[in-house]
């Protein structure tokens, strides 16, 4: 999966940490993904690249395209979209996105073309809100993250996912193992505890939600 990027808008970057954060957690399955921003001045793109880590910074490839603004000719790529994203197989491509108004709700018909090829389940709705969360941010920074932790945002994802209680708690319960006396994970579960009943976030009323409540009040401590 390559996703191509000309200009920064908060649209554009949610959606590209929706998919790059699931195409890292997918990594093992054969999922390969690249972002590439496209840009006239390369070294104006890599100093704003820089400054704007909690946007666009994920644990996959990231780069500044060689061929300008335009991007590699053979892409045939408009300079008028905003976000282009393909999906693809052995260098074919399978699936192609252009996106003039890019939207987190793009996330889930994208990756369908991806879990078309590589299998699994395509995130819901409260899985792609909490994977269009940064994971990264520059020091001075005061906005809150989540972690760059692969397994704790999986585990994560599978609890807002269980479909019923029993699978929640299930889920939760691993999540609370697995964070365990971790002081920084006990707290960024927390953070994201709250990331997830409030604001632009908001999961809503789903199995998970009590756990999510609960992490709030008393930390996980399990």
């Amino acid at each position: 999966m390559l996703v191509l990027v000309q200009g920064a808008n908060r649209p554009a970057a949610r959606l590209t940490r929706i998919l790059l954060n699931y195409a890292e957690m997918r990594s093992q399955d054969g999922l390969y993904a690249a972002a590439i921003w496209l840009a006239d001045d390369r070294s104006g793109a890599e100093q704003y690249l820089q400054q704007a880590v909690s946007w666009w910074g994920v644990g996959v490839p990231l780069g500044v395209s060689l061929d300008g603004v335009e991007g590699p000719g053979a892409y045939g790529l408009n300079r008028n979209v905003n976000v282009t994203v393909l999906v693809g197989v052995k260098g074919v491509v399978t699936a192609n996105f252009a996106l003039v108004q890019p939207s987190e709700k793009d996330a889930v018909k994208i990756l369908g073309e991806v879990v078309k090829r590589i299998g699994g389940r395509v995130p819901t709705t409260a899985e792609a809100l909490f994977l269009s969360a940064p994971t990264r941010k520059l020091p001075e920074a005061k906005f809150q993250v989540t972690s760059p932790d692969v397994k704790f945002r999986r585990l994560v994802c599978d609890l807002l996912a269980a479909p019923e209680k029993k699978a929640a708690e299930k889920t939760a319960v691993a999540l609370e193992q697995y964070v365990g006396q971790d002081a920084a994970l006990r707290a960024t579960l927390t953070r994201v505890a709250m990331m997830l009943t409030r604001g632009r976030t908001r999961v809503g009323s789903l199995p998970a939600t009590p756990y999510l409540r609960r992490w709030i009040k008393q930390p996980a401590s399990r």
